[in-house]
């Protein structure tokens, strides 16, 4: 008898985002200690490529993997959300 072990991987095929448009206001004012969601939507809704989100100042405000805003202390920082190829979106950000 002759035992044979074959490993398959599947692969999923790469479907890239059409759209990409970013609900929330371009320009918020968040007061110390608050957060704020990003509200985003990319179509189509199965797409693998990743929204991803940066904080220009992260001293004044963070941005979570999942979009939160979380303000820090007094200024103005420029949040960046990005998705696939397509153009950044920014949302300027004012902590008060």
């Amino acid at each position: 008898r002759v035992k044979q072990v074959v490993t398959v991987k599947v692969l999923k095929k790469k479907v890239t985002v059409k759209s990409f448009k970013v609900s929330t206001k371009k320009k918020l004012t968040l007061k110390k200690g608050k957060t704020k969601k990003i509200v985003t939507k990319v179509t189509p809704k199965k797409t693998t490529d990743r929204i991803t989100y940066k904080s220009g100042k992260k001293g004044i405000a963070t941005v979570s993997k999942g979009g939160v805003i979380t303000a820090k202390k007094k200024g103005k920082v420029t949040i960046t959300v990005r998705c696939g190829k397509k153009k950044a979106i920014k949302i300027q950000v004012t902590v008060k």
